[in-house]
């Protein structure tokens, strides 16, 4: 088992030999080690309408704000980073986690990352219904029955994390979003 730490204790993640020896992640690609490990500059506002007045979060490295894809008008997240605060490495690190963590249904989907010269900008699949941690202070507690229901969605998640070789050592109410109102699916962030 090898372990990969992240500068400033942002998030530590376990990779086991298999997880590692993956493709890396350069820009939008997913390529072989062998490959130059720079990405082309693609610039976000080509194919996201950003609405930066609507803030979804902050944190201590960036903003995520709604956007919308020019064509297929889907709705997604996106991080931005500011390159003053944050590696090339931490956001490559982040962006291959959230590839290696595939197509499983409890855990938020990585879509594209772009940069420009200021900024780092990960797009993500939208929570339309926000972080576990502000339901629970708009709501109060959950019913016993969709309390069991989190717990198992988030066990699976992480059970899923695990089988990919990656340990999530930030398990905490912001990082576990909800896509709907209604409580019934919930995903692992960050």
């Amino acid at each position: 088992i090898a372990e990969i730490k992240v500068s400033n204790d942002m998030y530590r993640l376990t990779l086991l030999p298999a997880a590692a020896a993956s493709a890396s992640l350069v820009g939008s690609q997913f390529m072989n080690s062998s490959q130059p490990s720079h990405s082309a500059k693609r610039r976000i506002d080509e194919h996201y309408d950003m609405l930066d007045n609507k803030p979804l979060g902050l944190g201590g490295f960036g903003v995520v704000c709604p956007a919308v894809h020019k064509e297929t008008r889907e709705a997604v997240a996106v991080k931005s980073l500011s390159k003053k605060t944050v590696t090339k490495e931490k956001v490559m690190l982040e962006a291959e986690m959230m590839r290696i963590a595939g197509d499983h249904c409890n855990i938020v989907q990585f879509l594209d990352l772009f940069q420009n010269d200021t900024h780092w900008y990960i797009v993500m699949e939208l929570a339309k219904g926000g972080e576990l941690f502000d339901r629970l202070l708009l709501r109060g507690p959950f019913t016993e029955r969709d309390a069991s229901q989190l717990v198992r969605d988030m066990t699976e998640g992480l059970a899923y994390l695990h089988e990919q070789g990656v340990v999530h050592f930030d398990i905490k109410p912001e990082n576990i979003l909800l896509f709907g109102d209604d409580n019934s699916s919930t995903r692992i962030a960050d």
